[in-house]
């Protein structure tokens, strides 16, 4: 995962969806940041529209780490 993608990721998290910059970690899991499945949802909007690719409610869990996201993320085409 790419520095940058990371970057933008973590802003989106603390910018739209409150996220403290503190629990940003590569290991945190988004259910643990308060990102449930019906965040995850508005989260793949933000997503599609911040970095173009599509995230689908299977790509993600809210079991899934920062990490993990950024690495679905990566593998559709983002950078």
């Amino acid at each position: 995962m790419s520095a940058v993608l990371k970057d933008r990721l973590s802003d989106l998290l603390v910018n739209r969806f409150g996220v403290p910059q503190e629990e940003l970690r590569d290991d945190a899991r988004l259910t643990d940041l308060d990102l449930d499945s019906l965040a995850l949802v508005e989260l793949g909007m933000v997503v599609e529209n911040e970095f173009g690719v599509k995230i689908r409610e299977d790509d993600v869990s809210p079991e899934d780490t920062i990490a993990e996201l950024a690495v679905v993320i990566a593998g559709k085409g983002a950078s």
